[in-house]
């Protein structure tokens, strides 16, 4: 599959609510969030998201390039 802002799209969603899962439902409703610290949240949500941004690029970003040993075009996969 070829690089897609849709499925990228999809998968940091997918990561989010995998990360989170139902940590955010029926929390209290007040202004004081006790148990959830902010650092942690964008610790969380920025780890999730870069991983599944790695994840779409290294599994389906090609480069077309120019062997020098062999002289042939490969499309060679990101790592």
């Amino acid at each position: 599959m070829a690089m897609n802002a849709a499925v990228l799209k999809a998968a940091i969603v997918a990561a989010l609510q995998a990360e989170f899962g139902t940590d955010y439902d029926d929390i209290a409703d007040d202004h004081q969030l006790p148990g959830f610290d902010q650092t942690t949240f964008w610790t969380r949500y920025w780890g999730a998201c870069a991983t599944a941004i790695v994840t779409h690029i290294t599994n389906n970003a090609k480069c077309n390039g120019l062997d020098s040993g062999t002289h042939t075009h490969d499309n060679v996969g990101i790592v």
